[in-house]
């Protein structure tokens, strides 16, 4: 597509924000007036965004005028409602979304690149912040969807209820009753496990990881506390049935009996990525799968091992961080529609 013209798209963010409250509530999270380069668009859309925060409506012309509190107001008004007459009001629902949501996605970028620069020249620069920055201003998205109706949308509500439910088997007949049936397998579902320290969550979470792929399926383990290879180590000793005190000294043992599983279990796959504690964010590892992706994989189930380690500047205690935290993890089993299982420790 040919590149979106975003002085010109001020005036249609403007013009909707003003006529259309769906819209304006849509971007209202997004949008800052410093968006604007246009200095009348940016001085009414500042008094449209706070009548809103208010109000939780769109403000009226008449509304409008109220605020219009000194000449350059007044003036900037007259002529960002001048530039309504020159608009096709007749816009596709579609291509405004995206254009909108194309829109705010470059002022986002291009501002916080305004501020990375700024805080080099301060010497102030915390990594870690701009990119938690950066992955906001790219993970903008304004859905178009209107939801399910529940009067008018029966046949679909019908169809649903005939349709069949489909499960990943935990590998435990006990706990597949208790979150009954075992764990989604279209995803948009998190399966948060507890304990507390040294009672072998790691451990846990690699056998489900093993079950899950002893079942044909693919399966992405992410390490935010133990190396990659000891983790192999781990996963190896479970499926060769060597113990782990012996698996270095029969190594060939151990290589002929992975491959033989494989072999009985040809789109059986696990891979292990560690990272750093506390280094990556939740966006951080949504780009990650997707570079993956990209590279031709397709996983039916994500292991993170553990959701404490996952890093968010937001939230001012721990629990409000790992809330914060578990709250984006779960959006992403609806990113790549897949079922995600992690655990979370106690302290007491």
């Amino acid at each position: 597509m040919s590149k979106l013209d975003l002085d010109y798209f001020e005036t249609v963010i403007v013009y909707k924000s003003l006529t259309d409250e769906t819209y304006l509530s849509s971007i209202i999270d997004y949008v800052n007036p410093i968006y604007f380069k246009d200095k009348n668009i940016k001085n009414i859309f500042n008094i449209v965004k706070d009548f809103f925060i208010n109000r939780g409506t769109s403000p009226t012309l008449t509304e409008i005028k109220a605020y219009l509190v000194n000449d350059e107001l007044k003036e900037s008004y007259k002529k960002v409602v001048s530039t309504f007459t020159e608009l096709d009001k007749n816009l596709n629902p579609d291509e405004l979304s995206q254009n909108t949501e194309t829109f705010l996605k470059e002022k986002a970028v291009f501002h916080t690149m305004m501020e990375v620069v700024e805080d080099l020249n301060k010497n102030q620069v915390n990594t870690t912040n701009i990119l938690e920055k950066f992955e906001t201003a790219c993970n903008i998205s304004l859905t178009t969807n209107t939801g399910l109706d529940l009067f008018n949308d029966v046949d679909q509500i019908v169809d649903n209820l005939n349709s069949e439910v489909t499960y990943i088997p935990t590998g435990w007949d006990w706990l597949n009753d208790r979150i009954g049936g075992g764990f989604l397998e279209d995803g948009r579902a998190l399966y948060i496990f507890t304990g507390e320290t040294n009672i072998g969550k790691s451990i846990f979470l690699g056998n489900v990881a093993i079950n899950i792929a002893n079942q044909g399926k693919s399966v992405l383990l992410i390490s935010l506390e133990m190396p990659e290879m000891i983790y192999a180590q781990r996963l190896s000793s479970n499926i060769t049935k060597i113990p782990l005190s012996k698996i270095k000294t029969e190594t060939s043992t151990l290589k002929q009996s992975l491959e033989d599983h494989k072999a009985s279990n040809s789109n059986a796959r696990i891979l292990i990525k560690e990272f750093p504690p506390s280094t990556i964010t939740v966006g951080y590892l949504q780009a990650y799968i997707k570079k993956l992706i990209t590279q031709g994989y397709k996983f039916d189930a994500i292991v993170v091992d553990y959701v404490n380690l996952l890093h968010t500047a937001d939230g001012n205690n721990s629990y409000e961080k790992v809330k914060k935290v578990t709250e984006q993890l779960r959006a992403l089993s609806y990113v790549f529609n897949c079922t995600i299982v992690s655990e979370t420790q106690l302290k007491r």
